[in-house]
């Protein structure tokens, strides 16, 4: 039988990670957002070019801060994963 060998540590970068990542796709959709809230605004302002867009930035809006919370979910599930590996192992400890 082969042995698995978990690193506490690498899971805990991998949380890291995650949630760096997160933040970073939330800050990216906030910067389109931007971007089409002046398309709008300032360029395509009548017109199908300009309802596209409008759309389009109504739903990006509706994306705002969604992947920090998906991505939080996920770093959880692995720091659940790590604690329910620990109390398995605890003996080898």
């Amino acid at each position: 039988m082969s042995d698995i060998i978990i690193v506490d540590e690498e899971f805990k970068a991998v949380v890291e990670q995650i949630k760096t990542e997160g933040k970073e796709t939330d800050e990216a959709v906030q910067k389109l957002i931007d971007v089409f809230t002046r398309i709008t605004e300032e360029v395509a302002v009548e017109g199908s070019v300009a309802e596209n867009f409008k759309l389009l930035l109504e739903e990006l809006s509706s994306l705002k801060g969604q992947f920090t919370d998906i991505y939080s979910e996920a770093g959880t599930v692995v720091a659940e994963f790590i604690e329910a590996i620990d109390k398995v192992d605890d003996f080898l400890y």
